[in-house]
């Protein structure tokens, strides 16, 4: 079945305030360490996110018909060398090209022209349980605590998700538009409360050792994870930040 992109809403990107604390979950393994030792954050590629819709968009009818324009003329100039292209019918050249544009994705068309995205996800809640289970492997990893609300290089890249069950449509291409639209996820996710740092061409996001507030260990972190982490924080200037250890409560979690 054929969808008309025009039957959907528009989602906007609106930019807010960043929050004073955002919380990045992980599991206990060597990466953990090298982002205290390195003082950055992994950025992954879009291919390699769990939510399976990311990267599922429609392109507007008004964009289509122009990158179909510029399609149309790129084909037409490929085949205006070819002898037999007054015997062509023009129907066939607009048919290629449509084809030729339609089995390309809208990042596969951005990517071709450098627009290759990177996403570091966090959130505004430390104790989302089901966080602890699917990030911090069963709770057995981390949550660190950063402060970016006073970090321009990074607050230029972080935008807050937007949940709804509305299709994202793409009005151009650009590597702005392509922000807006991974910004957008459906409403199964937004218990995450996610903001995420969009990033091009780069894999890690470098951050000040005041950023980084408190650590907070998971209830099943084992006692010489914990201490390898205390003596790498205190071994590479980060000897200010706050520990603290998930309690399990009949009632919850908490930090103690």
């Amino acid at each position: 079945m054929q969808v008309n992109p025009q039957s959907f809403s528009f989602v906007r990107w609106a930019q807010v305030m960043t929050p004073q604390s955002l919380y990045k979950f992980h599991p206990d393994n060597k990466y953990l360490i090298e982002m205290l030792v390195d003082k950055s954050l992994f950025c992954c590629d879009r291919k390699k996110l769990n939510d399976p819709h990311d990267g599922l968009f429609l392109i507007s009818d008004e964009l289509k018909r122009r990158m179909l324009n510029n399609a149309a003329a790129h084909v037409v100039e490929g085949f205006s060398n070819n002898p037999l292209y007054n015997t062509i019918p023009k129907s066939f050249i607009a048919d290629f090209a449509d084809k030729s544009f339609c089995q390309k994705s809208f990042y596969e068309l951005l990517e071709s022209k450098g627009g290759t995205l990177k996403v570091c996800s966090l959130t505004e809640n430390r104790e989302n349980e089901l966080m602890w289970a699917h990030y911090a492997e069963n709770s057995k990893g981390a949550c660190l605590e950063f402060d970016f609300s006073y970090v321009p290089n990074i607050q230029n890249c972080l935008v807050q998700v937007q949940y709804t069950n509305e299709v994202p449509i793409a009005e151009e291409l650009t590597l702005s538009e392509l922000k807006r639209l991974f910004s957008i996820k459906r409403k199964a996710w937004e218990k995450e409360e996610e903001w995420r740092i969009l990033v091009n061409d780069i894999d890690k996001v470098s951050f000040e050792p005041k950023n980084l507030r408190r650590i907070l260990f998971g209830a099943r972190m084992d006692l010489l994870t914990r201490e390898k982490i205390i003596e790498t924080c205190k071994k590479n200037n980060l000897e200010h930040v706050d520990f603290k250890t998930m309690n399990i409560t009949l009632n919850g979690i908490n930090f103690i």
